[in-house]
């Protein structure tokens, strides 16, 4: 799919953006300051930062940020003496034309793919031939045959071909053998759950990240008696965001604790959409597993994706910044989590991957005194690559302050450095309860406080706040590393993960 956007009109005509995968178009007025990839000249109605187009294909998201003169929509097939449509945000569709001040662009998206009602999941006649699907584990052979989500859950091996699958269980008996005296316990009253656990061959395999309740603890613990999901029981709501509910869960056949996440249904999927969708994040899974949350199983529900992941007792970051919006942390407890938690993204920029979706809520612990782990890497540019509905504003609010201005005007394009700034962020919240910017913090937001501005554009256009002005009593040596990891400009940060964690560490040293 090609998705062009020419300017018809105006200054800029004749000039073209071409698309094929996702990305972000910032669109604004020639200026010094200004870091539109489109920048307009000679015309002062369009302001420096004016909207963007968010490319997820097929859809396309246009967001204005509270431009003074508006963002204007004519759909396709309007009479061209229409009135244009001021908006704020909306799905953008092939022939709709976008105005603002002088200046208008044609929308093209070839082939056509209008957004549809969500079809049935399973593969049927309508369908397209299913492609190959090369082994996760070998790259050479060819997976046979594949999953169907639809059926039931799908684990690792569902993505291997019959050789590596039989390689896979003959080692999961072998470690089972070696782990043949080993107990597991439930995590509330101790009590033994091993042949349980073992019930579906996995306990030996999960031995080092899996925890278990007993019937009778799981019961006390069920706070949703809601109906099953993938075989495991609700326990307890843990959260939101733009892509879905998280939950800890419970699965009554092994008594295995879980954390399960309920995703948006993928627009427009069909069964291999669905199935690569799984396939990226089994994938990213296997290359990351000792810093990233330990991935078990997925599968749909009421055509929900879902997937089961290692449940973690210690919680989030997030825990360590009071309701009252208070540092709960000392400077010294903050800064050694963050390190443990650069740890992980060391591992993970080695291989060339970036995360671009930190947050406190998903950087979790088993304790104090485990490294933190890593959550939903790769979740949502998985989602959106196989077709996933574009998240609204109201929906990713929770997590745009932790986005530096190279992330805001190329999604596709981000390095390790944005990883680098989200960590910054989250350090600075863990010290102070506020953020480098003026976003409201959440005990702000549940007192009735609201953005002014444009979030895209606070974080394009103002400066961050220095964090020792925020908190006077940190150790200047750790201030002057805090900023440079929030610094706007992304030459002025740390060049990587590394060099940021040894800064800390450097820091902590100085008397």
């Amino acid at each position: 799919m090609v998705i062009v956007l020419r300017v018809i009109e105006g200054p800029e005509q004749g000039r073209e953006f071409r698309f094929q995968e996702a990305d972000n178009l910032l669109v604004g007025r020639q200026d010094r300051t200004s870091r539109a990839q489109l920048n307009i000249t000679a015309d002062p109605a369009v302001s420096r930062h004016h909207f963007t187009l968010e490319v997820r294909p097929p859809n396309l998201m246009l967001r204005d940020h509270h431009s003074r003169n508006g963002t204007f929509l004519r759909r396709r097939g309007a009479p061209p003496d229409a009135p244009w449509e001021r908006i704020d945000e909306t799905l953008v569709y092939d022939g709709d034309q976008i105005k603002i001040g002088r200046t208008v662009l044609a929308v093209t998206v070839s082939p056509t793919e209008p957004l549809a009602e969500l079809p049935a999941l399973a593969a049927g006649p309508s369908e397209p031939p299913l492609p190959e699907l090369r082994c996760l584990w070998c790259d050479v052979k060819a997976v046979e045959p594949w999953p169907d989500p639809a059926a039931g859950n799908v684990q690792l091996d569902d993505f291997m071909c019959p050789d590596c699958q039989r390689e896979s269980r003959a080692r999961r008996a072998r470690e089972t053998e070696r782990l043949a005296q080993a107990r597991y316990t439930c995590l509330n009253c101790q009590r033994d759950v091993t042949a349980q656990a073992g019930s579906d061959g996995r306990a030996a395999e999960l031995a080092e990240v899996a925890l278990y309740f007993c019937p009778d603890c799981a019961g006390k613990a069920d706070e949703l008696l809601r109906p099953p999901v993938g075989g495991y029981r609700l326990l307890k709501r843990m959260g939101q965001s733009g892509l879905g509910v998280v939950y800890q869960a419970w699965h009554p056949d092994t008594g295995r604790l879980a954390t399960l996440k309920q995703i948006l249904p993928i627009a427009q999927s069909s069964r291999a959409d669905t199935v690569l969708f799984m396939r990226d994040l089994y994938l990213i899974d296997m290359m990351h597993c000792d810093c990233l949350v330990r991935l078990y199983e997925a599968g749909l529900h009421q055509r929900q994706p879902f997937f089961i992941s290692e449940f973690l007792p210690g919680g989030s970051l997030d825990q360590f910044v009071s309701a009252e919006g208070k540092a709960r942390l000392a400077p010294r407890q903050a800064v050694e989590l963050i390190s443990g938690a650069l740890d992980s993204l060391v591992q993970m920029h080695v291989r060339g991957d970036v995360h671009r979706g930190l947050k406190p809520e998903n950087i979790v612990i088993r304790d104090l005194a485990s490294p933190p782990k890593l959550a939903d890497f790769g979740l949502a540019s998985s989602y959106e690559k196989h077709g996933g509905t574009i998240t609204r504003t109201g929906e990713f609010a929770d997590a745009i302050m932790y986005m530096p201005p190279e992330q805001i005007r190329s999604f596709a394009r981000a390095r390790p450095v944005v990883d680098v700034y989200a960590m910054g962020v989250i350090l600075y919240y863990l010290l102070t309860g506020h953020y480098p910017l003026d976003f409201p913090n959440p005990a702000e937001v549940r007192a009735g406080a609201r953005l002014t501005k444009d979030p895209a554009r606070m974080i394009l256009e103002d400066p961050p706040r220095p964090v020792g002005e925020r908190e006077s009593s940190l150790p200047p040596a750790l201030c002057a590393v805090v900023d440079q990891a929030v610094h706007k400009e992304p030459g002025e940060r740390f060049a990587s993960a590394l060099e940021f964690q040894s800064a800390l560490r450097r820091a902590l040293a100085e008397p």
